[in-house]
Order: structure tokens, then sequence, then C-alpha cells
């Protein structure tokens, strides 16, 4: 989010109470200090370098049966922020899943085919493809 505007702070309170998991949770943390010296360039990092908020909507639960509703909260709540982000990446530790258009979009196309030529450098066989993955070029 680029400012923790009153119509943010609204979905944020409105849909706390739609989760029915006690573990479920969101929260926000801002961009702040380093983040905001450096370069866009300087790190594989995706965004502008300028003050921002990173809001993490978790779903989560002990019962197995409970995990698509809580999945749908998650789901809604972050389409109902969405129009009052920024920009339409991410940040990808948050991932759940690896859809490459998220992912790229996190990164900029830009960054995004750097990394690739860098991974098709480093590890062209993708062995490191557990986490949100940055295929080889």
């Amino acid at each position: 989010l680029d400012e923790l505007s009153d119509d943010a702070l609204d979905v944020l309170a409105d849909r706390g109470t739609g989760r029915t998991s006690p573990m479920s949770l969101s929260f926000l943390f801002p961009l702040i200090g380093a983040y905001t010296r450096v370069g866009e360039g300087d790190t594989a990092f995706g965004g502008p370098r300028r003050v921002q908020y990173v809001a993490n909507i978790v779903g989560m639960s002990h019962d197995p049966a409970e995990l698509a509703t809580e999945r749908s909260w998650v789901r809604d709540t972050w389409e109902a922020l969405r129009p009052l982000a920024g920009m339409s990446g991410a940040y990808v530790n948050y991932m759940a899943e690896a859809e490459q258009d998220r992912i790229r979009a996190s990164y900029g196309a830009t960054k995004y085919e750097r990394l690739t030529e860098i991974k098709g450098r480093y590890d062209p066989a993708n062995l490191f493809h557990r986490n949100i993955n940055i295929k080889p070029a």
C-alpha cells in the first residue's frame, strides 16, 4: 500500500471479523529506512523505493476442513485491498502459490528478466525450485 489510508484501514477492520480460525491474521509493516535509500536496481527486491506498507494476510487452521474458508477469506481481503495498492506485485516471501504473473509483477519486467539470466547461469537445471521460483532463462 502506498499509504495507510482510511479506505485501507476500513477494509482491514471490516475483513478482520470474517475469518473463521483464530489462527488466521493480517498485519501491516512499513518499508522504510534503508529500503528507501537504495536504488531500484541495487537489490533483487522489487517495487519503488519510497515509503510503502506491506499487508500480509495469512489463513491458518489446525482443522483442514477450515482451510478452504480461510483461503477464501485471504483472497477476498486481498481483492478488496488491491485497488488501494500502488503496485500489482507482492513480497514474494509471503506468497503461498507460485503464480508466475504475480512473481514477474513483484520484481518488475526488467529485474525479472535479469534474475532469470542469473538463475540460468548459476542454476540452469533449476535445482533450487522449492521457493517462489524464478525459472532459469
